[in-house]
């Protein structure tokens, strides 16, 4: 019998559950449904508490990962703003993209390794642990506390983190905020616009620095002999 309530009590895998539950129909379904005792109900919200507990902080490491992995790619001069574009495209601010890669630093050989205590630790408790003004000694001891069995709530991080000193403002990133206010693509061209003054960008104002591009990339142009011309335009934002 394709029952997936099955699968879960005798402890069958997540994905095989999933699979139980995808090749059963609507109304097997809510036979199913309809036959489990109030005991079995509440074992399956412990269950489902825990698997989602899991499946949210692992998501969140294995994001922090990848995002650190790019950005050090990315971290020269010229390559910053793939960072930028990538995070844009799959629709991550850069705080949560920042906070991701700041668990995965902090947490992620810990959690990677011993996978068990990811069921510990809510995503937000993660996070305050995280801050750079936190001391390894102070992570130890939460990881101590969720070896013991015990969950590390927000109420519980902020009671470790009772006592030190307050993060200084300068101890964390200052992150350059831009906004993508228009964009074309033609056939050998790409063009973005950004600005971290988007109040201030009139329309007059970007067809301004627009007109100024193509001045200074008529200038550059008509000086050189080849086609193979880099054209870098820089400019003090909208004012």
């Amino acid at each position: 019998m394709n029952n997936p309530f099955r699968a879960i009590f005798t402890g069958q895998t997540l994905s095989e559950t999933l699979l139980s539950a995808s090749r059963a129909d609507q109304q097997q379904m809510e036979t199913y449904g309809q036959n489990l005792t109030d005991a079995e109900v509440t074992k399956l919200g412990n269950w489902l508490f825990q698997k989602l507990s899991i499946a949210h902080v692992q998501s969140v490491v294995w994001i922090g990962g990848m995002l650190y992995l790019y950005q050090i790619a990315t971290k020269p001069e010229n390559r910053r703003e793939l960072f930028e574009r990538v995070i844009g495209d799959f629709g991550i601010s850069e705080t949560k993209a920042y906070d991701a890669i700041s668990i995965f630093r902090c947490w992620g050989q810990v959690l990677l390794e011993k996978p068990q205590l990811m069921n510990h630790f809510p995503v937000e408790s993660l996070k305050l642990l995280s801050a750079k003004h936190v001391p390894v000694e102070t992570r130890r001891k939460a990881i101590e506390f969720a070896q013991s069995g015990r969950r590390v709530s927000i109420k519980q991080a902020q009671s470790l983190l009772c006592g030190l000193p307050k993060a200084k403002n300068n101890e964390l990133p200052q992150l350059k905020r831009s906004t993508q206010i228009w964009s074309f693509t033609g056939e050998v061209i790409q063009l973005v616009l950004k600005t971290d003054q988007p109040k201030k960008a009139s329309k007059l104002k970007i067809f301004d620095d627009l007109k100024a591009a193509l001045q200074a990339y008529h200038q550059a142009w008509n000086q050189t002999d080849t086609q193979q011309l880099t054209i870098t335009h820089h400019s003090q934002g909208a004012k």
